[in-house]
């Protein structure tokens, strides 16, 4: 009988190696991946922390003149306004799907409803960012980030400045990349971004570091184990089990400086079309400002005069019917007494019209002196002004 021999075939297959390499780096892109999309959403969080500290920084120093207590208040809304469009909650962190997200979430579906549901999307969504952005990122109780404003001196201690710091805790929410981190760092997270979060108060400042594994946490566990290793394996497993509730933060800083000058307190007319941003004596602001004042200056003498001469005026009215009594008298009986009694008061009534007379003109000049002053305000500002008139005293025929 012949003996077959049997040979064995081997094609080569590629097809294992590639799939090996693929596990190897799937991982290693898709952290790159998740890392690029957060690191853009951190540089947007900075981009608007920038403006927003502008921005709070000029609604401080338009309040600190009049409203010092309130003014720290106004620019955290203004702060947070700004920042409304990426303060939203997101998963898992505390303002999303927590109790705190589901209040801000009810109170805007009651506006919804108030409103017969013609509350536009977009103006929820940015109503839920303003609050979870005033209430709770800028609550140091909460979420632990702050708007900082303040008066300086510099320049030798002449010149004042309003200083606005802002830290924003910004989360690490993108899906994945907290595991992908642990996975190929070897470190979770919390741990390597524990000094980026190092300005934040509240909930990131002490519950931040148990998720990321303290080490002197961890060395009071060890300690406790020689004591009593029950009660330390127990606290170990709790924080082994902790939940990923809590989201890593990075505090995301900016400031702002501006010069600050306090109100003097006198009111300014608007500006007209031909708006002029400067405020010294030549623009149309200055221009405003002294016209006004010269106008007020003027109007108190205008009324001034307008008493004088309605005092002046009665006072010639009196010497008038004084007149026509001693004429009736002097006509009834021409003796020398009623003659010296009727020359006494034509004289006194000749006074008076003399008096009235220079009294009236003075009338007359600031009467067209106001006039003038708001001619000019209304040919700067456009606004009407409501011309004046004197008095005038006829009460009397003419001499």
């Amino acid at each position: 009988m012949k003996q077959r021999r049997l040979q064995w075939k081997i094609i080569p297959d590629e097809g294992g190696q590639a799939l090996t390499e693929f596990v190897i780096v799937i991982p290693i892109m898709l952290l790159f991946f998740f890392a690029m999309i957060q690191y853009f959403s951190i540089v947007q969080a900075s981009q608007l922390g920038n403006y927003a500290a502008f921005v709070a920084a000029r609604v401080y120093a338009v309040n600190e003149s009049f409203d010092s207590t309130n003014a720290p208040d106004e620019a955290t809304k203004a702060a947070s306004i700004v920042l409304a469009p990426i303060a939203r909650p997101a998963l898992n962190e505390i303002g999303g799907d927590t109790s705190f997200g589901n209040d801000i979430s009810s109170v805007m579906s009651s506006l919804n409803s108030i409103n017969g549901g013609k509350l536009l999307a977009d103006a929820r969504m940015f109503g839920e960012g303003y609050a979870m952005a005033k209430y709770a990122r800028f609550n140091s109780d909460i979420l632990g980030g702050s708007v900082s404003c303040s008066l300086e001196a510099y320049n030798g201690g002449t010149v004042t400045q309003v200083v606005v710091n802002i830290n924003y805790p910004q989360p690490i929410y993108v899906p994945g990349l907290t595991g992908l981190w642990k996975m190929l760092g070897g470190q979770n997270i919390y741990a390597s971004l524990n000094p980026q979060a190092a300005g934040l108060t509240g909930i990131p400042k002490y519950l931040l570091p148990v998720y990321a594994g303290n080490s002197t946490l961890q060395s009071d566990v060890a300690q406790l184990s020689q004591y009593d290793s029950g009660l330390a394996s127990s606290v170990q497993n709790f924080i082994s089990g902790l939940p990923v509730v809590l989201l890593p933060y990075i505090d995301v800083q900016s400031e702002c400086s501006i010069g600050y000058s306090a109100w003097s307190g006198t009111v300014k007319l608007p500006d007209t079309i031909d708006d002029n941003s400067q405020t010294n004596n030549n623009s149309p602001v200055g221009q405003e400002s002294q016209l006004f004042s010269q106008a007020q200056s003027d109007q108190a003498q205008y009324t001034n005069a307008c008493n004088t001469a309605s005092q002046t005026c009665s006072t010639m009215t009196q010497d008038y019917s004084s007149l026509q009594a001693a004429q009736a008298a002097y006509n009834a009986n021409p003796s020398s007494q009623n003659k010296t009694n009727l020359d006494a008061a034509q004289k006194a009534y000749d006074s008076s019209v003399t008096a009235n007379s220079t009294a009236q003109s003075n009338v007359t000049t600031w009467e067209d002196t106001v006039n003038s002053d708001y001619d000019q305000i209304q040919q700067i500002t456009g606004q009407q002004m409501q011309q004046v008139q004197g008095v005038n005293c006829n009460c009397c025929p003419p001499n």
